[in-house]
């Protein structure tokens, strides 16, 4: 189905959860490992800034765009 969203609630291992995500097209990340996950998986992320260390992981990537203030 096109334009689905699915939220996972299954403890994955890493590569596991790096197989996931190589086949998204978008990853909404709320916590910092999703979006470290899909960075390493290069799927585009939009990245809800939470805490500080978010903000700098991001913006070490030289994506400060994709940060969402909440």
């Amino acid at each position: 189905m096109k334009n689905q969203a699915d939220v996972l609630k299954t403890k994955l291992e890493p590569e596991e959860l790096l197989s996931v995500l190589s086949r998204l097209s978008l990853v909404i990340g709320v916590r910092l490992h999703s979006i470290i996950f899909s960075s390493m998986a290069n799927i585009p992320f939009v990245a809800f800034n939470y805490d500080p260390k978010v903000k700098y992981f991001v913006e070490d990537l030289g994506l400060s765009e994709l940060l969402l203030e909440i």
